[in-house]
């Protein structure tokens, strides 16, 4: 298709139905004569007239014409808007446009296009069968090619234009319009042949009201709705020799046409109903975790206490969501239907007496662990390394059972806290273990989607192993749990409790560092100098210098290094044959409750490492034995008796700690000093 500039002569082209171009030197005076000669058939039909006027009157003649004759061939006729002149190539059959290619034949039959101008230069291109519209800056419409093979079966039958008759699809309708800027200028009677003196708006209506009364056949009529404004539009007709038999041309026009409105409707209403499940069950998913987390649970003889609050639910929970880093506490999953297994805690033996505020619980119970998973929520705490003594265990069951299986688990990390004194000793006899130990964990921990891995490797924590080191096993226990993992497909990463007291001799190698991937402290009290009374500032400030230095230290050698902090001790209540000395949970007597654990955490935060997902290590949840658990607790405040406290004063704190704990890891940094009164 090609753009020119308006000259003396208008180049009109006709194509067959199926493609093939024709052109004569026939005038349309001579076409008029032929029709008036009683229709005779002919091959051809063109038209050529002067550019002096406009060819909407052609096209209007042609409507007039067709009210007399049968044709078969689709006759494309656009008006030349302005100074533009529309062609086609002699060489180059018209394309459909490019939403057309995978359209049925059936749909390709009732096609055709026609532009509407939108400014000087650019134009619209509406196809005529379902009204979609691409905006381009082109000038001449496209038209939707007929195969060759039915062109050559129509060529060889009569001239389907001695019939008389014309027929008109219902889906042939051109809704083509032209909006010009400025109305065309008027057209030359005087210098057009064949043209009416009857105005253009008068002539179109009684051409088409003769189109219409003409269109019909066998009893039916076919009604041409087109609209014009204007423009001009392409009309088409189907072969009636072709297509003869019992029923119409008409009706298996209307058959396939409509049959593929059925078709399209019955697609719509099928993705309709896809997209109507999807959101049920997306409104399903959105109103579940609002449910109370005692629709899913069994029934339990949990105390009133330990129902879970109504936030709880089988979800995906994010735990970590308010805070950038991974706040991990040792959980101790060992409660079970005697709380510490018949030991005694130093708060039991308090007067007046102080309480779990959960009462004396049991780890198994599904209530129970989702009170826990709350407060999780609460403190940020996103990691929990738990306690673990050997398989078949409580601690085992309670934690691959009752946590890891927890309907409100959601993103919460876990990991293994591996009990050297129990499972390895401080010998060789036990070393077996190592083997044994980590099959069982690689088939019932290291897979699962909430065992907490660093760089796609699950990480095993080791109790005490600075003991192992001490007695000459250290190496050979983590090589043994190495090769055993790897055997399974894990590659281990440990991080040993090896940091205690001072940072070793930097002009020394320090052997764990080379065994392990990273480093803790697990006993931060010990660590301390296992401080009476108060621990004050001072001490609190030399203990994280010497952190500090491990870390340093430990980064040289290519480990890295864990931060951790711990709200208090006193192990009184289980091995007051020790005679340990209690740690207050007040940094100095005139400070107040939970002012130790804050002056820790604030500096504790200054050594974490990106490396290990800025992870730091609270000791403890709920490790009552030691009094360093964070886990709410209720009681009037006591200092009694003296066997026991050494005249510390002990206070039922609520939730204080996951409070605290919360505001210093929060993401927003206006709460970091929310609790720095307590100091």
């Amino acid at each position: 298709m090609t753009r020119k500039t308006a000259t003396k002569t208008s180049e009109w082209v006709s194509f067959s139905p199926y493609g093939e171009k024709r052109t004569t030197t026939n005038t349309i005076a001579a076409a008029n004569k032929r029709s008036k000669a009683g229709n005779k058939a002919k091959n051809d039909f063109t038209k050529s007239s002067s550019s002096d006027g406009w060819p909407l009157d052609e096209t209007i003649n042609d409507i007039e014409h067709q009210t007399t004759k049968q044709d078969d061939n689709m006759v494309v006729m656009t008006r030349q808007p302005e100074d533009i002149e529309v062609v086609f190539s002699d060489t180059t059959r018209a394309r459909p446009s490019k939403t057309t290619s995978s359209q049925p034949r059936s749909k390709q039959l009732g096609m055709g296009y026609a532009l509407t101008k939108i400014n000087s230069n650019s134009y619209v291109s509406m196809r005529e069968d379902n009204g979609e519209s691409c905006d381009s800056n082109i000038d001449t419409p496209t038209i939707n090619p007929k195969r060759k093979a039915r062109s050559a079966a129509i060529a060889q039958g009569p001239d389907p234009r001695s019939s008389g008759q014309i027929r008109t699809s219902r889906n042939s309708r051109s809704k083509a319009r032209l909006s010009s800027p400025s109305p065309p200028p008027p057209p030359q009677a005087s210098s057009q042949q064949g043209r009416s003196s009857t105005p253009i708006g008068d002539r179109v209506g009684a051409a088409l009201s003769n189109l219409n009364h003409h269109g019909s056949n066998n009893g039916k009529t076919f009604h041409s709705n087109f609209t014009w404004d204007e423009s001009v539009s392409s009309q088409r007709s189907i072969s009636a020799k072709k297509l003869q038999g019992s029923e119409s041309e008409e009706e298996k026009l209307s058959s396939v046409f409509g049959g593929s409105r059925r078709r399209k409707i019955k697609c719509c209403l099928a993705v309709l109903a896809v997209f109507l499940l999807a959101g049920i069950a997306f409104l399903v998913g959105q109103l579940v975790p609002v449910l109370p987390a005692t629709n899913f649970l069994p029934a339990t003889n949990a105390p009133a206490s330990s129902t879970p609050n109504s936030d709880a639910s089988k979800s995906g929970f994010n735990y970590t969501v308010n805070t950038d880093l991974l706040v991990g506490v040792y959980y101790y999953p060992w409660h079970g239907d005697s709380f510490h297994n018949g030991q005694g805690y130093m708060r039991r033996d308090l007067v007046p007496q102080h309480v779990p505020a959960l009462g004396e619980y049991n780890d198994s119970d599904p209530g129970i662990i989702a009170h826990h998973m709350k407060w999780f929520r609460q403190a940020n705490i996103g990691l929990l390394v738990t306690s673990w003594w050997g398989p078949n265990r409580l601690e085992d069951s309670n934690t691959k059972d009752a946590i890891m299986e927890h309907d409100d688990v959601g993103n919460l990390k876990i990991a293994l806290h591996y009990e050297t004194s129990s499972r390895l000793g401080f010998g060789v006899e036990k070393i077996s273990n190592a083997k044994t130990d980590m099959k069982y964990m690689c088939e019932n921990y290291f897979d699962h989607p909430n065992y907490y891995k660093i760089d796609g490797r699950p990480v095993l924590f080791i109790y005490v192993s600075r003991k192992l080191y001490t007695v000459g096993t250290l190496e050979e226990a983590l090589l043994t749990m190495r090769s055993a993992a790897n055997k399974c497909g894990h590659n281990l990463y440990l991080i040993g409790d090896v940091v205690f007291s001072s940072a070793p001799d930097p002009n020394e190698p320090h052997l764990p560092f080379w065994y392990f991937d990273a480093v803790t402290n697990y006993d931060v009290y010990g660590s301390s100098g296992a401080p009476e009374g108060h621990a004050g500032t001072d001490r609190v400030d030399n203990y994280y210098q010497q952190q500090a230095e491990w870390k340093e230290q430990a980064l040289q050698e290519g480990c890295r290094y864990v931060p951790a902090v711990s709200p208090g001790y006193n192990d009184r209540g289980v091995r007051i044959e020790k005679d340990h000395p209690p740690l207050s949970r007040r940094i100095t007597s005139g400070s107040k409750e939970g002012s130790l654990f804050q002056y820790q955490l604030k500096q504790a935060k200054e050594l974490v490492d990106s490396k290990v997902d800025n992870m730091i290590l609270v000791n403890s949840f709920n490790e009552w034995h030691e009094d360093t658990q964070i886990e709410p607790v209720i009681g009037e405040p006591a200092s009694w008796p003296f066997n026991i406290t050494k005249g510390v004063e002990y206070v039922g704190y609520g939730e204080l700690y996951l409070d605290i704990l919360g505001a210093a890891t929060s993401s927003d940094t206006s709460q970091h000093t929310k609790y720095d009164y307590l100091i």
